[in-house]
């Protein structure tokens, strides 16, 4: 079973809430994960650029594409 929390800041965390957590999973384990949100946009910029800048090149080099047979083996002989 998993339960997902979202909380605008960790001062939104009272014990009401903590208790209630305890109260269901009782002896079960539990994890907290904090993750802190950022400005993802940077990445997906990267990442957009890349893709188009990989489109480009393969538009005008079709040679270099592989089949996804030979991708795969590639990937998993870690060429």
């Amino acid at each position: 079973m998993q339960s997902t929390y979202h909380f605008k800041s960790a001062a939104d965390i009272d014990m009401d809430v903590l208790n209630a957590i305890k109260t269901a999973y009782k002896e079960k384990p539990v994890v907290l994960m904090v993750e802190e949100e950022g400005d993802d946009s940077i990445l997906y910029e990267a990442q957009k650029k890349f893709v188009l800048n990989s489109i480009k090149e393969y538009i005008e080099h079709p040679e270099l594409l592989v089949n996804e047979h030979d991708a795969w083996e590639m990937i998993n002989t870690g060429e």
